[in-house]
């Protein structure tokens, strides 16, 4: 990940590339000046990790060190593992693994990349905040009436990567009225339905692709499905409007919904976005980011998921950090609640 000085110089940049006119020493002066806070700022946040490190460091020698003491044998070697987390050359640590015959494979155990909540491996984001959901987890609105209300019009945009199993990615309503997108084999389903009558498309869902952007909209009886910016299904349902409806949510959501899904996917979410028009984008920032305005119903944000992580820790060293709630991606939209087991990192 970049560190914050890299940034600044980078936007130096960009900005004396786009603007060449603004090549003034006021400008020189205030970039020099910010860049010297950065480096300040970056400084002070090394030293508290540094000095956070050290201080649990000395700490578990001790607890290890009273374990094996009292003959605690499982207990001093649970205490060794964790200090050679944050030492792989700490002397003791490295002769009690020595003693037992285990010190590679400890160190091996150790180098391995974090894990999500199935024991799965994280793949590098590239620091990317995400979102890391279970096949039962979800996050629902609060207030939940969004997700009620008839509706003529609507679009679902969301940034997915890393999907495993069948399941759903969003849901609002049940096997009268409502709509879901998930999975199901190699396929993505948008499925809607209006007084028990259910029309769905479909199409290939590359599981492999690091990221994918989807689009799902329901506009006065005609659907449509975009994978990556490319229109790949479309349909008619021969009612105009979806009646109102039970709630739903990201991932598993709340109760029955339209697909008759059993539970959720496995899957990460970088961005998503939840409008009432016939709005498609196929703009998005570098990290999944699209647009939130005063048009959007409901929403996640990279800003929303970044905003739940300790700040600036480098990529390579993140780990999943189990989250309650997410902030509202517009101020006067629901804030999204927790069902189940959700993580955010990057």
């Amino acid at each position: 990940m970049r560190t914050l000085v890299t940034m600044v110089v980078v936007l130096a940049l960009n900005i004396a590339a786009s603007h060449p006119g603004w090549g003034s020493d006021e400008l020189e002066r205030e970039l020099v000046r910010h860049d010297a806070e950065l480096t300040k700022a970056q400084q002070t946040y090394d030293e508290a990790v540094t000095a956070a490190n050290d201080k649990a460091l000395k700490a578990i020698v001790r607890i290890a060190q009273r374990q094996a003491k009292a003959g605690d044998a499982a207990g001093a070697t649970l205490a060794w593992k964790e200090v050679l987390r944050l030492q792989r050359t700490q002397a003791e640590a490295r002769a009690h693994f020595t003693m037992l015959g285990t010190l590679d494979a400890v160190l091996a155990e150790l180098d391995q990349p974090p894990t999500d909540l199935l024991g799965n491996p994280i793949l590098d984001t590239k620091g990317r905040p995400v979102l890391l959901f279970t096949p039962e987890s979800a996050l629902v609105p609060n207030p939940g009436t969004i997700l009620t209300t008839a509706f003529t019009t609507r679009t679902i945009e969301m940034v997915v990567g890393r999907a495993v199993g069948d399941g759903l990615f969003f849901e609002e309503g049940g096997p009268a009225n409502g709509q879901a997108l998930g999975l199901l084999g190699q396929e993505v389903i948008y499925v809607t339905r209006a007084d028990g009558k259910m029309v769905a498309i479909k199409a290939p869902f590359d599981r492999k692709a690091p990221w994918i952007h989807i689009a799902a909209q329901f506009s006065a009886g005609e659907i449509r499905l975009w994978l990556n910016g490319t229109l790949v299904a479309k349909g008619s349902t021969g009612f105009s409007s979806i009646p109102a409806h039970g709630d739903g949510g990201l991932g598993k959501g709340s109760g029955p919904n339209p697909g008759e899904w059993q539970s959720g996917c496995q899957f990460a979410l970088a961005a998503f976005r939840m409008t009432g028009s016939a709005r498609y984008t196929d703009q998005l920032g570098p990290d999944g980011a699209m647009t939130i305005d005063k048009g959007v119903l409901l929403g996640v944000s990279p800003e929303t998921i970044l905003a739940e992580l300790p700040q600036g820790g480098p990529a390579k060293d993140a780990h999943p950090i189990a989250i309650k709630k997410i902030s509202c991606a517009l101020p006067g939209n629901p804030v999204w609640v927790v069902n189940g087991d959700v993580e955010a990192m990057r």
